[in-house]
């Protein structure tokens, strides 16, 4: 006797066999780590391009200020995954005239603490962008 399948039943026969098939597994939170890592490692220096408004300023001006201070960090490497929050009281030309942790990893907080006695911030671009930072909270992730 042949077996006669209808398309009802052969798509109730799908549907069933696909509800016993196990979920795609999600990605671990350390291999999500490690994408977002690397993600932000390709756009760290990304150019931002000739946009002159008041945002791309502050922006350029952000990544000029966290550069500044990473490079004068101590074995960065030793510190990655962490993070630090620092509020920066900076003068027109650069100087930075106070620097409060606000939180973060203190071994990391600080290496940035100490760094910013030997870096060398660049004058803030334009006087919307030096009062953006005149008492700004800047944030480290290594």
């Amino acid at each position: 006797m042949p077996l006669r399948l209808s398309p009802i039943r052969v798509c109730l026969l799908s549907l069933l066999l696909s509800a016993c098939s196990a979920p795609p597994s999600a990605p671990d939170s350390a291999e999500n780590a490690k994408l977002s890592a690397e993600v932000d490692k390709m756009f760290r220096d990304y150019p931002i391009g000739s946009d002159t408004s008041p945002q791309a300023n502050v922006a350029r001006y952000l990544t000029q200020v966290q550069k500044a201070i990473s490079a004068k960090i101590d074995q960065p490497q030793s510190y990655q995954g962490q993070r630090c929050s620092v509020r920066l009281a900076l003068q027109r030309d650069g100087t930075v005239d106070n620097a409060t942790v606000e939180n973060g990893d203190p071994a990391l907080c600080a290496q940035i603490v100490s760094a910013l006695k030997g870096a060398k911030i660049p004058p803030a671009p334009d006087e919307k962008t030096y009062q953006t930072f005149s008492n700004a909270v800047i944030d480290f992730k290594l």
